[in-house]
């Protein structure tokens, strides 16, 4: 096995064995990195995803993956996670798929000064933030489940104003936001 390289990986067990390669078998990460000569940046701790025994590997917050992936990496313009989001947060990548904090929307307008979507993971709030005035008779902006289902319509009432979503009581998933004025959606990941 000394042709085998690892880096940057979580493991998690709760059995023993924790690591078998071949017929070696190890019960440590360290002597497990040790011996194999490798993975001495990995950490040996609960990833922390959100529900695993629904395969649902997105993190949560206080994650210990979130920005543990290589330190140095540098993701390419169209890099994205498994929910197609943009791949490096915070100035570093996270350990994993998931990208944890990618919540701003892939089908944004290269340029738009009249709103602004924000989703905050640790208050659960989506905001879209409006510096025009409503263009027509079409004030709505909808939030739908990622099947399409409706969950909540709010309508704008002034010029400028602040809209707000508590999304902290829906499960896990893919969302969209979508302003039917401005006939845009943003899709955001809980």
């Amino acid at each position: 096995h000394t042709s085998t390289e690892l880096h940057n990986n979580f493991y998690f067990s709760s059995v023993d064995p924790l690591f078998k390669v071949g017929d070696w078998t190890y019960s440590d990460h360290h002597l497990f990195s040790v011996d194999l000569g490798s993975d001495t940046n990995s950490l040996f701790e609960d990833p922390l995803f959100s529900d695993l025994a629904d395969y649902n590997f997105h993190l949560q917050g206080g994650s210990p993956a979130i920005d543990a992936g290589e330190m140095n990496y540098l993701a390419s313009y169209s890099e994205t996670d498994m929910d197609s989001m943009t791949r490096v947060q915070n100035g570093r990548v996270d350990a994993g798929a998931d990208e944890y904090g990618t919540a701003v929307g892939i089908e944004v307008p290269a340029v738009n000064a009249a709103y602004s979507f924000l989703f905050d993971r640790a208050t659960n709030d989506v905001s879209v933030s409006f510096t025009q005035p409503c263009k027509g008779l079409y004030r709505n902006v909808m939030l739908y489940s990622s099947d399409g289902k409706t969950i909540e319509i709010k309508q704008r009432t002034g010029p400028a104003e602040t809209l707000h979503f508590n999304v902290s009581s829906l499960p896990p998933g893919t969302y969209m936001i979508f302003l039917q004025a401005e006939s845009v959606a943003w899709k955001f990941v809980k």
